[in-house]
Parts: structure tokens; C-alpha cells; sequence
């Protein structure tokens, strides 16, 4: 909700704690709290979207004091205060992420939320804390990841919150990690049972032009590296070659049915363009679309 007040009188900070106490004493439910972010004073309507960014960036100290209060927009100069991050980070929640170990995980958090919360800070050096937590966890897990069968991502916290809300989203992100995790140790996913079911889904989706790798990965939950493993393992070939391999063999196919254009082939095997079609073509079979075509197939261009 967004307030704006016209008046000749010079409005103190007391005005908008009123505001503010009026607010939060009318709430029915004592799970909500009213903060407010307040601008300083402008004298031109055209202002009004500056208005707006200096009451969010007046809101952004909520990740310093918390919910429930009200924040004016200020002149502040910038204190020189370094916050801490371990330079053993990634080496710790590496070894914890393996090992499973929960409480380790949430000790490594809290450690850093603890060593950093009292900070005499800005908002700006606390936003530098989670800007560089969100940086390490995803190279963490870009290394975790290498070695399972997991596809893993953590969404970037964006928004207005408290430091303590932002780092309950990341260790709740991380447990969510290891839960998929153990169940992969547990046999959820059994070995070339589960190899082969991922084959088979691309088998029967080749031809679909938004065949991407990183659909496969999304679907299984599993890693480009292990991704590739499977495909070398069985066909002896990179995914996108077995991708081409597979769609290359239809379009054979197609051809030599004599029923259908160049432009209808390339479509049905999962190409948007022809020229791409031609040149994947030639790569697979060593010969151009034409060799597969009939003496009477004259009106089909290549």
C-alpha cells in the first residue's frame, strides 16, 4: 500500500509513527506487521516514481532492525564495516552436504548469521553479506552436483526481507537438497533401470524441437555430467550427438518413404531449420537429403 500526502505543512517523523501505531493497532490478527518505508519530502508530482524507489530503498534496512517499524529515507554516509564469511565455506558445506550432516549445515549458517547480525552496518554491506552467500552456495553446489545423478539449483532470494528470513530460505533450500540426496543413496532411482528409463524418454521425445538438455536434466533431476555418462555408456555418444543420431535415422526414414517434403522432414524429426536439418544431416550420413531420393522426387528442392 502506498500513501501519499499533500500538504504545506511540514510533516514530522512523529506524523508517520502515529500512522504507523494506528495501523498496527488496528490489525486483527497479531501474525502481521506493519512496516513502513517513508521518503524524504518532494516538491514535484513528477517525482513520484523517485518517491516510490526512495520508500523501497528506505524498507531495504528491514534486513538490519527487522519487521514492524517505520524506516525513513536518509542521506547516510556508508560505514567501513567489513562483514564475516568464512574462507573455508565451501570446503565445509561441501563435506556436509556429502556426509548428509543436517546440523552441520545449519551450524555453518548460523555461524555466519551470528558473526554478523549485531554489525553497525548499512543496509547496502548486509545486502554484500547475502549477495556473497547466494555466489558460495551456488558454487558449492555446481561442485556437489558433478558427482551425483541430481540437477540442482537454488533460486536467488529476491525482496524485501529480514537477514534472518533470507538465511531460513537458503538452509531451507539446502535441506530440500540433501533430502533428494539421501533418496538417491537409498535406491530411489535403481541403477540402469533408471539409466535406461532416461533413454527411453528421449526416444520417445526426439522428434520435439524443445528437446533441450536441460529439459532431460529438469525431468530426472540429474546432472549434464551424469547425462552424458548414460548416453556414452549405452550408444557410445555425447548427448547431443545421440539427440542428432536419433533424429538423422527418422528423417532416413521419411525419405525414403517418399511422402514428404524437405520442409515436412525436417519439422517431424524436431528442426526448426531446414539449413540446420541439411547440415546435421550430412554430418550423421555423410551424404546430402538427395541421395535418398528417387529420380521421381524431382520436385522436392535440397
Amino acid at each position: 500500500m502506498f500513501l501519499i500526502v499533500s500538504t504545506d505543512i511540514v510533516l514530522s517523523d512523529d506524523y508517520f509513527y502515529n500512522i504507523h501505531k494506528y495501523l498496527t493497532d488496528s490489525l486483527s490478527d497479531p501474525d502481521y506487521q506493519v512496516t513502513m518505508g517513508v521518503d524524504k519530502t518532494r516538491d514535484d508530482i513528477t517525482e513520484l516514481r523517485d518517491a516510490y524507489e526512495g520508500a523501497m530503498c528506505a524498507l531495504d534496512n528491514i534486513i538490519m532492525d527487522g519487521r514492524g517499524m517505520v524506516y525513513f529515507q536518509e542521506e547516510t554516509v556508508e560505514n567501513a564495516v567489513d562483514c564475516y564469511f568464512p574462507r573455508t565455506f565451501h570446503e565445509a558445506l561441501l563435506k556436509a552436504l556429502k556426509t548428509g550432516d543436517k546440523e552441520e549445515v545449519r551450524a555453518i549458517l548460523q555461524k555466519i548469521y551470528d558473526k554478523n547480525v549485531g554489525l553497525s552496518g548499512s543496509s547496502k554491506t548486509y545486502h554484500a553479506l547475502v549477495d556473497e552467500l547466494y555466489v558460495s552456495i551456488t558454487k558449492v553446489l555446481k561442485t556437489f552436483s558433478e558427482n551425483t545423478r541430481l540437477h540442482i539449483n537454488v533460486e536467488k532470494y529476491t525482496g524485501i526481507a529480514t537477514l534472518k528470513e533470507i538465511f531460513d530460505y537458503y538452509e531451507e533450500a539446502l535441506m530440500s537438497i540433501m533430502d533428494s540426496f539421501r533418496g538417491e543413496n537409498e535406491g530411489d532411482r535403481k541403477g540402469s533401470d533408471f539409466e535406461k528409463e532416461i533413454l527411453r524418454y528421449i526416444d520417445e521425445n526426439y522428434s520435439d524441437p524443445e528437446l533441450s538438455m536441460q529439459r532431460v536434466m529438469d525431468e530426472f533431476r540429474i546432472s549434464a555430467r551424469f547425462l552424458g555418462d548414460v548416453c556414452k555408456k549405452y550408444h557410445g555418444l555425447t548427448y547431443l550427438q545421440y539427440l542428432q543420431k536419433r533424429r538423422i535415422e527418422k528423417a532416413v526414414a521419411l525419405l525414403e518413404s517418399g511422402k514428404y517434403s524437405l520442409g515436412q522432414i525436417s519439422s517431424m524429426c524436431g528442426y526448426i531449420s531446414q539449413l540446420t536439418f541439411r547440415r546435421n544431416f550430412k554430418a550423421v550420413t555423410k551424404v546430402n537429403p538427395s541421395f535418398y531420393m528417387s529420380s521421381d522426387k524431382d520436385s522436392f528442392s535440397d
